[in-house]
C-alpha cells in the first residue's frame, strides 16, 4: 500500500509532456511569427487607443463599425461556383475605421471582430490566433497606409481608401495563402499560359477540391493551358467521354461546376494523357 502510495506521488510530481500534433508542428514555422507580430501590433493598437481618452461618439461610431464587421464576418457573401463558396466584406468596415479614425482603432475592431466570430464557431485555438493577428497585422497597414496620405478633399479621400484596402489584402492574402499551402497535404496544380516561348504566367491554381481539365464543361475540347504539378496527392483519373456522360446525368452538377457529386473522390483529373512534365497527382 505504502509502495502504491508513493508511485502514484512521484507521478503526479513528473511534469506533463506538452504533446504537438504532426499537423500543428507543420504549421509552426508561419503560424509562430505571425501570432507573435500580430500580439505585438494589438497591444500596442490597445495602449495607443487608451492614451487618447476617445470620446463617448468617438467609442460609439467603434462600436457600430465592430458590430458591423462582426456581423460580414460572419456571415460572408455568398459567391457561385467557387470553392470557398463565400467572401468576408469586413475589410470594407476595417478599412473604414482606419480611414476614419486611424490604425490603432482598425486594429482593435478588426481583431475583436474576427476574435468575435472564430470563438463562436469554436474553431481550433491555432486557427483562432492566427487568423485575428492576420487581421491585426492587415488592419494595422490599412491604417499605416492611410495615415500617411494628405487629407485634402475628395479626391485625396478615394485614394487613400483605395491604397488603404491594397495595403489590406497585400498583408493578407499572402499570409492566408501561406498557411493554406503549408497545410495542404493533397496535390494542386498551377495553371500555366505560356506568354512568349521563354517564359509561362500562372493564371490559376487547382486545389485538393478542384478539377483539372474544367474548360469540358464549356464545351472546350483542348484545354489553352499547361498543368504543373506542384505538389503531389492523389487523384482520380477519368476519361472525356464518361465524364461528359456523367456531367449530362447530373442537372446540379452542372449547374453548381462540380463534377464531385457522384464521384465523391477529392481530386479529379479528366481529358487526354498529360505529358511528363505535367503529370497528374495520382502519376506519383
Amino acid at each position: 500500500m505504502a509502495v502504491t502510495q508513493i508511485i502514484a506521488e512521484t507521478r503526479d510530481e513528473s511534469p506533463r509532456q506538452i504533446r504537438v500534433s504532426r499537423e500543428t508542428a507543420r504549421l509552426l514555422p508561419i503560424v509562430a511569427p505571425v501570432v507573435f507580430a500580430g500580439t505585438f501590433v494589438s497591444v500596442l493598437a490597445v495602449s495607443a487607443l487608451a492614451a487618447t481618452e476617445p470620446a463617448p461618439a468617438t467609442l460609439a461610431g467603434l462600436a457600430a463599425l465592430l458590430v458591423a464587421a462582426t456581423f460580414v464576418e460572419a456571415f460572408p457573401v455568398p459567391i457561385e461556383n467557387v470553392p470557398v463558396g463565400g467572401t468576408s466584406l469586413a475589410t470594407v468596415f476595417i478599412v473604414g475605421t482606419a480611414v476614419v479614425y486611424g490604425w490603432a482603432p482598425a486594429v482593435v475592431v478588426g481583431v475583436l471582430a474576427q476574435l468575435l466570430v472564430e470563438v463562436s464557431r469554436r474553431q481550433p485555438a491555432i486557427r483562432v490566433l492566427y487568423n485575428t493577428a492576420v487581421y491585426a497585422l492587415a488592419a494595422g497597414a490599412a491604417g499605416g497606409v492611410s495615415a500617411v496620405v494628405p487629407d485634402d478633399g475628395f479626391g485625396w479621400l478615394a485614394i487613400e481608401v483605395g491604397l488603404a484596402s491594397t495595403a489590406f489584402y497585400v498583408v493578407n492574402l499572402p499570409l492566408v495563402a501561406a498557411v493554406v499551402s503549408r497545410w495542404a497535404r493533397d496535390g494542386f496544380i498551377s495553371l500555366l499560359t505560356p506568354p512568349d516561348a521563354s517564359a509561362s504566367l500562372e493564371v490559376g491554381l487547382v486545389g485538393s477540391e478542384g478539377m483539372l481539365g474544367i474548360t469540358l464543361m464549356l464545351g472546350v475540347d483542348a484545354s489553352p493551358f499547361r498543368a504543373l504539378v506542384q505538389g503531389s496527392g492523389a487523384a482520380v483519373r477519368m476519361d472525356a467521354a464518361p465524364f461528359l456522360r456523367e456531367l449530362a446525368d447530373s442537372a446540379a452538377s452542372a449547374r453548381s461546376g462540380q463534377a464531385r457529386v457522384r464521384t465523391g473522390l477529392p481530386f479529379i483529373v479528366v481529358g487526354c494523357p498529360l505529358a511528363p512534365t505535367q503529370r497528374s497527382p495520382s502519376a506519383g
